[in-house]
Formats: structure tokens, sequence, C-alpha cells
């Protein structure tokens, strides 16, 4: 009688899952965490990427200029700045927030640049005119390379005009 019933119950879930027919498991429903009114998520593309790369960069270089022209031009000259303040920040909280503006930018034009290194080589290859430089200009690995050997080259070029800016610095003179 039990194996009658079991029987009849294993007819009755083939019959409603034709996966169990053939000894496949059923298929596990899925239940989204959407309601059927939300849009679908959109694919961040690399157009979009370089997009919004390129909106953070103007904001951050009117920022940068805007505080700079604060800097430069609203507060007094060198040692006088000492006691001015300025929507409650000294001379030296702007040059700071100045230079952090700074390195944000610098550091959003090396992530565009990277972003469009394919496109730098292959306009270099194409300017230089060898047939060799365009299938160069191709090469992922040889892209990379220069890249990193261009990265390398103006991180100590610039490396060099500090060290000379630190070495050849001048103390104030002394009183006569």
């Amino acid at each position: 009688m039990a194996t009658e019933a079991a029987d009849v119950a294993m007819r009755v879930r083939q019959f409603t899952c034709p996966r169990r027919a053939v000894g496949m498991a059923p298929k596990k429903r899925i239940i989204s965490h959407r309601t059927q009114y939300s849009p679908p998520m959109k694919k961040l593309t690399r157009t979009d990427a370089n997009f919004w790369l390129d909106v953070c960069l103007l904001i951050v270089f009117v920022l940068l200029c805007t505080c700079a022209t604060i800097v430069e031009f609203v507060f007094p000259p060198g040692p006088q700045t000492e006691g001015w303040v300025l929507w409650g920040h000294t001379y030296m909280e702007w040059s700071r927030f100045q230079f952090g503006l700074l390195s944000v930018l610098a550091g959003g034009i090396l992530l565009h640049i990277m972003l469009h290194w394919t496109w730098v080589c292959g306009v270099v290859a194409a300017r230089l005119g060898r047939k060799g430089a365009a299938a160069a200009a191709r090469d992922e690995p040889t892209r990379t390379l220069w890249g990193v050997g261009l990265l390398i080259f103006v991180v100590n070029f610039a490396g060099v005009i500090i060290a000379l800016a630190v070495l050849t610095i001048h103390p104030p003179a002394s009183g006569p």
C-alpha cells in the first residue's frame, strides 16, 4: 500500500515537472528583490566611465582654480598671513586643501590617460608612420611597457627637480 502511494506520488511529480521525468532536478525559482516596476540596472560602459571621470576632473579643476585664486589673491602675501582666517580656515589650511586638490587632479589625469592609453599609442604610432610601430601599438604588452616606462621617466624627472629645489634652497639672511 505504501509503495503504491509512493508510485502515484512519483507519477504526479513527473507529470507536473517534466525535468524529473528524465532524471533532472527541478529548476529552482529565484525570487528577485526588485519589484516589477523598477527599471533594470544598466551596466556602466567604458564611455560612461570616461564621461563621469571627465565630469569629476572638471569639478576638481574648477575647485583647484578657485582655491588657488583665494590663496594667491585673497590672503595677504607670505608671512603677513599670520592670524588671517577665511570661512574658519587659515592660510595654511587653504594651502593644504589646494595641494590635496592638486593631488586628486593629478591622480584623475593619470587615470584618464590610462583609460585612453590604447588610443594614445595608436596616435603616436600613426604619427611616426612606421609599419612596425602600428603593429606595436596594437600589442598590449608593448603598450604597457611603454606606459610604465613613461610613468617612471615622468616621476623621476619630477623627483630630480624637487631634489634640486631641496638642495639649492637658501635660508633667509641673518640680521646685520
